[in-house]
């Protein structure tokens, strides 16, 4: 059953959602991320694995025999995992949640969702033990800050009922998704439903980085961002959320200018910068 709040509209708001996927990530790219969002006064949602990047044969799959990265011309070459990554994913695998910078994230006032437990195993919707999965990612972040964790996305921004149902009953506020709208998604009728909070801005079917994506496809650093600010300021006009995510160990490392010039715009703008957990509860005010 989905719920919506009429004309509920998120105007002159803008969000950023940062999808920390690797060890890499979370050690040099969130640094980096939260220095410049703290410093252009963004707040970033920020949703990590709370386990490990993968189990040996997942990682051995989709890692090691796996597509490469997307070539990126403009932003230091191709981006997969080196040899020592990959040895230290197969038989080191390192917990994110005993991270000093999983911790920092939330103690800087950023908000800290939630990504899966181990990314790698949502290659395979079928074959994942769901509840298992869940399980393992509430507790690790229960035995770090004490609670449970307020908000989700799911990796590969996987989608199924079962999925769905266990956000739902695990209690999460909020949800960030590939979509348009801001809506209340409520499966059970005695249930406080989940708030489906939207990534906006993207140009492919599977909700690809949007930066990560134009400097693939050959555009300079300088035209990925002025094609993204021009896309923030259409969804302004229209009175609609912009908003987009990115992978810390892209961006954050290799296509720093761009989100540099993309926050300045923000800020030049006068937006309001809302975390998606923000907008959920705003969403809930609004609609009791």
């Amino acid at each position: 059953m989905v719920m919506k709040s009429k004309g509920f509209k998120v105007r002159d708001t803008f969000c950023v959602r940062a999808d920390v996927d690797s060890l890499t990530g979370l050690r040099k790219g969130i640094p980096k991320l939260l220095g410049l969002a703290e410093r252009m006064q963004v707040k970033a949602s920020v949703y990590s694995i709370v386990g490990w990047e993968g189990d040996f044969y997942s990682v051995l799959k989709h890692r090691l025999l796996g597509k490469k990265r997307f070539s990126m011309p403009h932003a230091n070459g191709i981006f997969k995992p080196s040899s020592p990554e990959i040895a230290r994913m197969l038989f080191f695998p390192t917990p994110f949640y005993k991270q000093k910078e999983f911790k920092e994230i939330a103690e800087r006032g950023h908000e800290l969702g939630v990504h899966g437990f181990v990314h790698a195993r949502w290659n395979n919707l079928s074959g994942i033990d769901a509840e298992r999965e869940f399980g393992q990612m509430i507790a690790g972040f229960e035995g770090v800050f004490g609670k449970r964790p307020e908000s989700f996305s799911a990796p590969l921004e996987a989608e199924s009922r079962e999925i769905a149902r266990l956000v739902e009953k695990s209690g999460f506020e909020c949800r960030s998704y590939a979509g348009e709208k801001v809506f209340l998604q409520k499966l059970e009728n005695k249930g406080k439903g989940v708030v489906m909070v939207p990534i906006t801005i993207s140009e492919s079917k599977t909700c690809q980085p949007i930066i990560e994506q134009l400097l693939s496809e050959g555009r300079t650093k300088r035209q990925a961002a002025e094609f993204l600010k021009k896309k923030i300021e259409e969804k302004i006009e229209k009175k609609q959320l912009a908003s987009f995510y990115i992978h810390p160990e892209v961006e954050a490392l290799h296509a720093f200018e761009v989100l540099e010039d993309v926050f300045r715009h923000v800020k030049e703008l006068g937006l309001k910068t809302k975390t998606s957990l923000e907008i959920a509860r705003k969403f809930k005010k609004k609609s009791n």
